[in-house]
Parts: structure tokens; C-alpha cells; sequence
């Protein structure tokens, strides 16, 4: 062993200390993830003879595949001048529609035949949880810094406008129910603020704070309509 040799530093490891609060989409990959976990616990732990825990597993799985999708149509469209990152998003696609199929067939399966449709829908998704683990983590580790060089802080702020200018009025519910129980209040307050920025009427105001309300401990609702001046 060479006793010179120069032991590496943390930055050596893993680059600069990441700078959260620039990466504004960090609130809903830890969504994606916290949903991919309870996807995957609840696919290996339930029983699937009982129609209540049938519909409910089922309407879950159709969310996040749908937010999963949608995921891929936004850094797609985002980011198209890193097309080194394309062939990943094209192999992902082929996975979710694997996955919406086999949802399917469990959902139109007769009850004995529940057990085993499950059971290889557990299996693949799985793997895509693991494919989009890695995805997170490489955006998160290479591809949020290349961007934090290419673009300024004006520019990253209108990649985030134009993030939340994609997502469907009837899809912001479900964005804002995965993003907001995995941020801090700080987060909350400005992430909720952009939402309502760019909602387009009173309708879509009203649906951004209801999914608000109801996505949040009561507690920690009170203290962001409190912060942005919410009526109860």
C-alpha cells in the first residue's frame, strides 16, 4: 500500500454538495419515490380476493403509471438539446406500457386467476421501479448540475414554469398530492405558490388547494394556508 497516496475527498466521490433548493423537481422525485415504495410494499403484502383491495390497488397502479408517463413526455420535451439522455426515456416507455397491460389484465381477471396476474405484475413493476430509481438518481447526480451550468437561474426557474405549464388541469391534483407530503414547508409555500401562479382560472385555484388540504397532516395544511394567506 502506498502510504502517500492521497486519500479521497468527499467532493472527490461525489462532487460538490448538491445545492437543494435549486432543484425545484426534487420535491416530486421523492414523491415518485415514496409512491413507488408503497406500490411495491402493498403489491407483495395484500391478498387480491377481496374487491376493496382490488379497486384500490388497481386505481393506484393506473396513477402512477399515468405519472410515470407523463414524467417521461416532460424531461423529454424539457430537456431535448441532452439527447444522450433520450435512449433511456424510449426503453423506460416500452416498460410503463408492459406494466399498463399487465394492470389491465389484472383488473379484467377472473378472482383465480387474480393470484398469478399479481403475482407477475409485482415482478414488473419491480423492475421498473428499479429502472426509474436509477433514472432519479442520475438526474439528481448529472444531469440537474450539467443543467445548472448550461442555464442560469432565470432559465431554470422558466424550465420549472414550463414543467407545471405541461401537467393537465386534471393531472394537478395527483402532482400535488405525490410532491407535497415529501417537502418541507418552505418548499410547500413556494412550490404551491408556482401552482397557483400558473393555474388559469378560480376552477383550477380551487382544485390546487383542495388537493393541498387534503393531501397534508392538518397541521402542516394550517401552517401553509396561514404562510400564503389561504382562506379556510
Amino acid at each position: 500500500m502506498n502510504d502517500n497516496q492521497r486519500v479521497p475527498t468527499r467532493e472527490d466521490l461525489f462532487g460538490p454538495a448538491p445545492g437543494m433548493a435549486t432543484d425545484r423537481r426534487a420535491p416530486i422525485h421523492a414523491g415518485l419515490r415514496r409512491a413507488l415504495a408503497r406500490l411495491l410494499v402493498s403489491l407483495g403484502t395484500r391478498g387480491w380476493q377481496s374487491p376493496a383491495d382490488m379497486d384500490a390497488m388497481i386505481a393506484a397502479l393506473r396513477a402512477e403509471i399515468d405519472a410515470a408517463g407523463a414524467g417521461q413526455r416532460q424531461r423529454v420535451a424539457v430537456h431535448p438539446m441532452l439527447e444522450a439522455w433520450l435512449p433511456r426515456e424510449v426503453d423506460a416507455a416500452v416498460s410503463v406500457a408492459e406494466l399498463a397491460l399487465l394492470v389491465e389484465s389484472l383488473a379484467t381477471a377472473r378472482a383465480e386467476e387474480r393470484p398469478a396476474w399479481a403475482r407477475r405484475l409485482f415482478i414488473r413493476c419491480g423492475r421498473l421501479a428499479a429502472e426509474d430509481l436509477v433514472a432519479l438518481a442520475e438526474a439528481e447526480d448529472a444531469l440537474q448540475p450539467l443543467l445548472a451550468t448550461l442555464m442560469t437561474a432565470w432559465e431554470m426557474r422558466a424550465v420549472t414554469a414550463r414543467m407545471m405549464a405541461m401537467v393537465p388541469p386534471a393531472r394537478v391534483q395527483a402532482v400535488l398530492a405525490l410532491a407535497l407530503p415529501a417537502m418541507d414547508d418552505d418548499e410547500r409555500a413556494a412550490f404551491l405558490a408556482t401552482a397557483r401562479a400558473a393555474a388559469p382560472d378560480d376552477t383550477a385555484l380551487a382544485a390546487i388547494d383542495g388537493a393541498a388540504m387534503i393531501g397534508l397532516a392538518p397541521e402542516a395544511w394550517n401552517r401553509l394556508r396561514r404562510r400564503l394567506a389561504l382562506a379556510a
